[in-house]
């Protein structure tokens, strides 16, 4: 068990609610505390979070933190979180079984001691948020590409992870009444097993099915529904809730996962489209009324 903290906004973050957030999140644990934001880069100690928390955090638009409760692994610095692979920064709630086995063969000798930190290798290799669905344990995870201004949730039921947004504010928290303790009122728990991209602005997506061009056209993906063809051509839907087939030609990922073969999403994307694929089948199966 591990306390997360966030903060992304069109305004940097008020330095007092977030570490009053933090310290809430002490009670989740005291082994080592971090956090990161684009001014600070990652900043973190083995030092309990009230001690940490002394310094001055510089206010910026995003922020990642983490209380640390060792369930894994040794207590130091190497092992607390933030963690960061190429681009992709980010902190882990939870306990992923067998985690060693999700590293593909010619990563083994990368130095990882953590499931935690294996997770967020994970996404940097693969650049496809979409694996988290098929973790096996507990999730809750933040995280953020460095060279974009976005802020990606996901938990799935084994792990809490609370909301609240306020003036083109959001505050994140795995314990809901700390928002409350910063003057945050309306409080959401994100939903399971959905990949959120927060803007700026509040504005929240789900992208639990496609991620970007760029890896649609790297797995050479089918999209297949009730009909309807589209070759080299970009495609765009109005912002609605669609269900989706997708159907992963290509087997050479070295993440194996039903993610990668047939299964269907529920999505709400007004920017969801496809460019250079191939070979894809679209077209809307479903609508559905309920927002996510």
């Amino acid at each position: 068990m591990c306390g997360i903290t966030g903060y992304i906004g069109n305004v940097p973050f008020s330095e007092d609610k977030i570490k009053l957030l933090m310290l809430y999140n002490e009670s989740r644990g005291k082994d080592s505390t971090g956090y990161y934001t684009p001014i600070s880069d990652i900043q973190k100690s083995i030092s309990e979070p009230n001690v940490f928390l002394s310094k001055k955090i510089k206010e910026d638009i995003l922020f990642i933190g983490h209380c640390r409760r060792a369930s894994m692994g040794m207590i130091n610095l190497f092992n607390a979180h933030p963690f960061k692979y190429s681009n992709i920064v980010g902190i882990h709630n939870g306990h992923i079984k067998e985690w060693k086995n999700l590293l593909p063969s010619e990563d083994k000798s990368i130095n990882i001691s953590l499931d935690s930190a294996a997770l967020i290798f994970l996404l940097a290799k693969y650049k496809d948020p979409r694996i988290l669905i098929e973790l096996p344990g507990s999730v809750a995870v933040l995280f953020a590409d460095t060279r974009q201004n976005f802020l990606f949730a996901f938990r799935n039921k084994e792990r809490p992870l609370y909301y609240s947004q306020k003036k083109h504010q959001t505050y994140i928290s795995s314990i809901p009444f700390s928002l409350q303790a910063i003057g945050f009122e309306n409080i959401e728990e994100f939903k399971d097993d959905l990949i959120y991209k927060i803007l700026p602005d509040g504005t929240m997506e789900n992208v639990s099915l496609l991620y970007n061009d760029e890896i649609n056209a790297r797995l050479n993906t089918d999209i297949v529904a009730m009909g309807g063809k589209h070759k080299n051509k970009k495609v765009a839907f109005k912002n609605e809730m669609i269900k989706i087939k997708i159907n992963k030609k290509d087997n050479s990922a070295s993440f194996k996962s039903s993610i990668y073969q047939e299964s269907e999403y529920i999505i709400n994307k007004e920017n969801f489209n496809i460019e250079n694929v191939e070979n894809f089948n679209i077209e809307k199966e479903e609508m559905i009324e309920e927002n996510i």
